[in-house]
């Protein structure tokens, strides 16, 4: 159990305490506080992205080409986005010359 500390002279005071023993100002009752849920919105062009970077490191190309296409779908001016699929695009094919030799 934490104890209740002051927020105006940081003393720490017992647990029951309505007021700091040392200065008097009223203490935070964390009882009291209602949690509320908040909301958080991604936009699907940065959730793909963050897919395709997922995919990307656990060496999954396709997964990833994939992903970023599904994304400049969503943000075609992207141009990040469009530099790390082109990457993605030419070390497939790298690979893919590599394979055939």
């Amino acid at each position: 159990m934490t104890l209740p500390i002051c927020p105006k002279c940081k003393t720490e005071n017992l647990p029951s305490s309505k007021y700091c023993s040392q200065c008097g100002a009223k203490l935070f009752d964390s009882r009291s506080i209602r949690m509320t849920p908040t909301k958080v919105s991604l936009s699907a062009g940065l959730v793909n992205y963050r897919l395709g970077m997922i995919s990307y490191k656990r060496g999954d190309l396709d997964g990833a080409i994939q992903a970023w296409t599904r994304a400049l779908r969503f943000e075609p001016d992207n141009m990040e986005l469009r530099k790390v699929l082109e990457r993605a695009q030419k070390e497939k094919e790298s690979k893919g010359s590599k394979d055939r030799s």
